[in-house]
């Protein structure tokens, strides 16, 4: 998972800089940050850290410094201003409309890192990405990646099953 984070990364500093050709080896010192990171946020969403959850939690954290001048110069961004402790916290303080600027942020500089449309979705994947978020946010996630399943125990004793259980009948039609 720590792979996946800085391939991730390479891949928005890439789109961001427009250098096709930007590669990034952490630091021994980033690869401990890394390791930590993951254990947070493992612990803090219980385990359901997955790799969609890494691509919204990196441009989340980017989108924070994306217009910012700073030392490095504007629209660079540092692996430990969008990983570690502080980042955790603002991902938690998110607003509920953060999904949208997540999306406009990924059309903007043409990011995919996991194809929703095409991507057979294991029921491992769908039981992590349910159990992600909680109330209102939940019901977007889901009805956003069509993860109602009928026979599914989350889905059975979720709040939203009856507006899930209709989409998923539309589309099934």
């Amino acid at each position: 998972m720590e792979q996946l984070i800085v391939s991730y990364y390479e891949e928005i500093i890439r789109r961001i800089s427009a250098n096709p050709n930007y590669t990034f080896e952490p630091s021994d010192r980033q690869r401990v940050m890394l390791h930590h990171s993951l254990q947070l946020l493992n612990k803090e969403w219980n385990g359901s850290v997955g790799e969609n959850f890494i691509g919204d939690f990196l441009i989340f954290g980017c989108l924070r410094y994306i217009n910012q001048q700073t030392r490095f110069g504007k629209g660079i961004i540092q692996l430990n201003w969008i990983i570690g402790k502080k980042a955790i916290e603002a991902f938690k303080k998110r607003n509920l409309d953060y999904s949208y600027w997540n999306q406009q942020f990924k059309l903007k500089y043409g990011i995919r890192f996991l194809s929703k449309e095409n991507a057979p979705l294991s029921e491992e994947f769908k039981t992590r990405e349910r159990n992600r978020f909680q109330g209102e946010e939940r019901l977007i996630h889901c009805l956003e990646f069509f993860l109602f399943n009928p026979l599914s125990k989350d889905c059975m004793t979720c709040k939203a099953k009856k507006e899930c259980k209709q989409l998923y009948e539309k589309r099934n039609m």
